[in-house]
């Protein structure tokens, strides 16, 4: 017997009535409802048309430049190096619907600076998850503005106004729905990064920043998820941090003395890092960012309202759930060096005498703690 399957969509097709007792279950109307302690519901034998749509959100965080410490001391990541991070967005939705990466684009934004990719670079081999890689096609050196450590001066990188694709393919008797995603190119995408103490509250924001932010609809009321990005922001003595070896990969440990007497200059370290090749992580860390999203029809016409779509599959109908999370690196990686410049405190400095330089895995960027002693490594 033929049914018109309403759940949700206008789809029309064969149906199939489950119950505890189906000769039982008079069907007259669909979808789900119940007659006594009889459950019966009406499922669609065949799948119906996809639906396509698109999700705006106003930003997606991609990587950190931490400060470097120390007045006049610098870290530059050299061209062609790459940072970046591997994102899915399966916590978006509920535990039965399956969701699986799309057809991947492999430029998704390129200028002078820097260029955006998305595909396998990391080893990931997760279905639902895409690694995405930032190359610098020029130098970039980040300086230190202060003696010790201030966290409040790391660069938080982000895309303003991405476009995520999405594919919806209805559930059918013999799978449940499924959400095909991938991040798309998009003329109005930019590159853009705040300090971590304008986000914070400790720095000023200029009239000019605002006017950006605001092209983009975006508030101070964001700011709380884009700190996320940061784990080290906001942590005043280091020395007493234990890092959590699933995020931190220790890449040395160097002195940071004061000069020997008040009149004599700091001396500096020119160092050469890079980076090292893991086989393969098996506990992993990660960030998720609840991103507010607007949605919009692309490709053919939807035949499902999208408010449906969202209300019904997304754990939240008005955000999406981005993780972003710690991948095997790339062996390719280990000919590009980044460049330490460390130079050493003044006399009257008090705080603690080793730098520990640390891989950020999710990020694959440096970061800095100040230690009295050094970490095993």
């Amino acid at each position: 017997m033929k049914h018109l399957f309403m759940l949700l969509t206008l789809y029309a097709g064969p149906v199939l009535a489950l119950g505890s007792q189906p000769n039982l279950c008079p069907i007259t109307s669909c979808p789900k409802y119940t007659r006594g302690p009889i459950l019966c519901s009406c499922i669609p034998l065949a799948r119906g048309a996809s639906t396509y749509f698109d999700a705006f959100p106003k930003f997606m965080p991609t990587h950190v430049i931490y400060a470097p410490p120390g007045k006049g001391s610098s870290i530059q990541y050299e061209s062609g190096d790459t940072v970046g991070t591997t994102i899915s967005l399966t916590k978006s939705f509920k535990n039965t619907t399956t969701v699986t990466v799309g057809q991947r684009q492999d430029f998704i934004f390129a200028n002078y600076h820097w260029s955006v990719e998305m595909g396998n670079m990391w080893g990931n081999s997760r279905t639902d998850a895409t690694d995405i890689a930032i190359t610098q096609t020029q130098a970039i050196r980040k300086l230190g503005w202060q003696d010790g450590i201030d966290h409040d001066d790391d660069e938080i990188w982000m895309l303003l106004g991405p476009v995520f694709n999405f594919e919806f393919l209805p559930e059918w008797f013999s799978g449940p729905a499924e959400f095909r995603w991938s991040l798309a190119s998009n003329e109005m995408t930019r590159p853009f990064f705040m300090y971590a103490g304008e986000l914070r509250g400790t720095r000023p924001i200029s009239p000019a920043v605002w006017d950006t932010l605001n092209r983009y609809g975006i508030s101070q009321a964001d700011f709380k998820e884009m700190l996320k990005a940061d784990p080290l922001v906001g942590i005043g003595d280091t020395s007493a941090m234990v890092m959590d070896r699933r995020r931190w990969e220790l890449v040395g440990s160097f002195p940071y003395r004061p000069a020997p007497g008040p009149n004599l200059p700091a001396t500096t370290q020119t160092l050469t890092i890079r980076r090292r090749s893991t086989a393969s992580i098996t506990e992993g860390s990660e960030d998720t960012f609840s991103l507010k999203v607007s949605f919009g029809i692309g490709g053919p016409q939807a035949t499902m309202g999208l408010g449906g779509i969202s209300g019904f599959y997304f754990d939240v109908s008005d955000q999406i759930a981005l993780t972003q999370s710690s991948s095997t690196k790339n062996t390719t990686e280990q000919n590009v060096a980044a460049t330490l410049v460390l130079t050493q405190p003044p006399f009257d400095y008090r705080g603690p005498t080793v730098v520990n330089v640390w891989l950020d895995k999710v990020r694959k960027a440096y970061a800095y703690t100040l230690d009295w002693t050094g970490v095993p490594q």
